[in-house]
């Protein structure tokens, strides 16, 4: 196993670069002092999924002064966003408070610095944190003429352990170096393939979730006996997972979650229905029935997507539908809902049996997600959960203007409402600010379900 770093002293936490005289502040604030231009970035040490606080002090009174705020994804693409404010009489501005005259942003959003940064150059892509143990920001703060910069780190792994799994589970583990671990957690993403929430299984990890990122198929970095498109992957891929995790030190007797995004979360919870040691499980813009696999080149006839015990698992018909739906200028959403209440009607066995998950479940979705009707799709899941009777607290929560990508705090949201690839654009629904403030929302409820689960 490689071990990477645990969280950095706090001298290392908010490392100052620049050109005046620095004068460093109590052990909770890094103040960077340029003549009488201040700039703190509070607290000194944070995880990636907590606020920071940036202020200003000694700015001309009512003058303007702009912030810029730049960081590098794993790619090594440069993100930036700015921001202009007027300071108050008394030359101060606290990001917290104060709205921008311009900028990536509007309104008042302490962390609205982070959430707008664009993509500077390159192909367009999401924002992924680089693989390391913490992700290096930049503020710049300019008033007058003059231009200062500091740096500062935010942490994706503390006291945490990091694993690649190349077979038979795959993927990447992340393990708390402490006595006593939490619960076990399987990431599972999307349709794209590969293991995308490696930071979110990170953070997890640094509060005590034993946690595996799955990749259940990658098209782009193909392994040995793991597939490389959306068809006929096994459920046990995650069961396997599980059962890797409780074989770890200090896994014995410990409870496990789920948690699954878009078509991933038809895997996850197929896998919740199966195992007794899956004791929760969170959709994220979940299915309650299972859609054919995603095979490249596209045939045009369906496919299984996943498989249990060697035998295809039922999914809904969709040859025709979309040829239909485009001949009748439908768009992308109402196909889909075609598509779902005839399989509904067909009783095609494709419906996944949630309501038999051993535990509770959490279900969290936009509600103008553009990619599927997430919110028929989770009406759904409601109605069926409350018609067995379930003994558990199951939830579903809902965000206004927020899309199909939304569910990752504090991170560039840029390309998760609409992305231009070069075959054409692709609409993820939401805003850019309604995504913001449901991902803060979103992942403290998954905080909170991962603590109840018992």
């Amino acid at each position: 196993m490689r071990k990477l770093s645990r969280m950095a002293p706090a001298s290392f936490m908010i490392a100052v670069i620049c050109s005046a005289t620095i004068a460093m502040a109590a052990p909770s604030t890094a103040k960077i002092r340029y003549n009488a231009l201040l700039v703190r970035v509070t607290p000194r040490t944070t995880l990636a999924d907590e606020p920071m606080h940036i202020s200003v002090a000694g700015v001309a009174p009512n003058r303007n002064v702009t912030l810029q705020l730049e960081t590098w994804d794993a790619d090594g693409q440069a993100w930036r966003s700015w921001a202009r404010f007027q300071a108050t009489r008394n030359g101060t501005v606290d990001l917290d408070r104060a709205a921008p005259i311009a900028g990536t942003y509007r309104g008042v959003d302490g962390m609205g610095l982070f959430w707008s940064m664009q993509q500077s150059s390159g192909r367009p892509a999401f924002f992924y944190f680089p693989r390391s143990s913490a992700a290096q920001y930049s503020v710049t703060a300019s008033s007058g003429g003059r231009a200062y910069s500091a740096s500062f780190f935010r942490v994706l792994m503390s006291g945490v352990g990091a694993t690649d799994l190349n077979g038979p589970v795959f993927g990447r583990a992340f393990e708390p170096q402490t006595a006593k671990v939490r619960a076990g957690v399987v990431f599972v993403g999307g349709s794209g393939g590969g293991h995308p929430w490696d930071a979110d299984s990170a953070l997890l990890a640094s509060r005590g979730y034993e946690t595996v990122s799955l990749d259940y198929y990658d098209y782009h970095d193909p392994k040995p006996g793991l597939p490389r498109q959306l068809v006929s992957i096994p459920v046990e891929s995650v069961l396997n997972a599980i059962t890797w995790m409780k074989n770890r030190p200090g896994m014995s007797g410990k409870p496990f979650v789920v948690i699954g995004h878009s078509r991933g979360s038809e895997l996850a919870l197929l896998a919740a229905v199966q195992s007794p040691d899956i004791r929760g499980a969170v959709g994220l813009s979940p299915s309650p029935i299972v859609w054919p696999g995603l095979p490249y080149p596209f045939t045009g006839k369906d496919v299984t997507a996943w498989t249990l015990g060697g035998s295809a698992v039922p999914f809904a018909p969709s040859e025709g539908f979309w040829e239909r739906g485009q001949a009748a200028h439908q768009g992308q959403l109402q196909i889909f809902a075609t598509a779902f209440e005839s399989a509904l009607k067909s009783n095609c066995g494709c419906s996944i049996d949630i309501w038999n998950i051993r535990g509770p479940t959490l279900m969290l979705y936009g509600r103008d997600d553009q990619v599927w009707p997430a919110s028929l799709f989770v009406q759904t899941i409601e109605d069926e959960l409350r018609a067995h009777g379930r003994s558990f607290q199951d939830r579903a929560i809902g965000y206004a203007d927020a899309g199909h990508f939304m569910f990752e705090p504090y991170v560039p949201q840029q390309h998760r409402i609409t992305i231009n690839y070069p075959s054409g654009p692709v609409n993820f629904g939401g805003t850019a600010a309604g995504d913001a403030r449901a991902a803060v929302g979103a992942w403290q409820e998954i905080l909170r379900f991962l603590a109840s689960v018992r």
